[in-house]
């Protein structure tokens, strides 16, 4: 009875698996999604890119630099030589090179240059220019360092500086003419502060552009 049961289950058992693999597969209607995709991150910037980045403020700055030395640049005014020119503290003027350089010839009685002191290598002073190659100058009209009527001629290739406040300058009074080569520029402006604006042109005088600005 037990062997006769056994039997008759396997049999059905048989037919039912038998059954199950003859039946159709279905497809999968939506296709799995594809999870190869990179996340969104910030690409870093290449080695080329950092080259040439790194060479453009290079050249900024070269240009700023070549600017400074041979065209214009600002500077800080200090000393009381120049009164009342310049008040000689917190005061910047613009400094311009560039005509010098090309040609002393447009050196003019007058005018507001910087130069390298002929006492004090190394150092930058600012006068005014009195007297021009081939002129005839008085000493001192003040007659504190020489009499007023000692005159000198300014040789070929020198020029007569003193400051503005002659009790405060050590000038041409003192050393004589200096060569031209000391120039280093002459200032056309007074930048700093803004209710002091001033132009300085060639020749002297000044303009005051700080009172018609406010």
């Amino acid at each position: 009875m037990l062997y006769r049961y056994v039997s008759v289950h396997q049999r059905c058992f048989g037919r039912f698996t038998t059954s199950l693999t003859h039946l159709p597969l279905k497809k999968p209607s939506r296709p799995y999604a594809q999870t190869t995709s990179k996340p969104n991150l910030p690409a870093w910037p290449t080695r080329r890119k950092i080259g040439l980045r790194a060479l453009k403020i290079a050249n900024f700055i070269f240009a700023v630099h070549l600017f400074a030395t041979y065209a214009a640049r600002p500077s800080y005014m200090w000393g009381p030589s120049m009164l009342p020119t310049f008040s000689g503290t917190d005061e910047i003027v613009l400094e311009w090179m560039l005509t010098y350089r090309l040609s002393l010839n447009s050196l003019a009685r007058g005018d507001i240059i910087t130069l390298d002191s002929p006492i004090a290598p190394g150092r930058l002073i600012c006068k005014r220019i009195i007297g021009l190659p081939g002129d005839t100058i008085c000493v001192d009209p003040t007659g504190q360092l020489a009499p007023s009527t000692e005159h000198v001629i300014i040789p070929k290739g020198h020029i007569w500086i003193s400051g503005d406040n002659a009790e405060a300058s050590r000038d041409s009074r003192m050393y004589g003419p200096v060569p031209v080569d000391l120039v280093k520029g002459r200032i056309v402006a007074r930048i700093w502060p803004p209710r002091k604006w001033a132009a300085f042109p060639s020749g002297g005088g000044m303009t005051d552009l700080g009172s018609s600005s406010q």
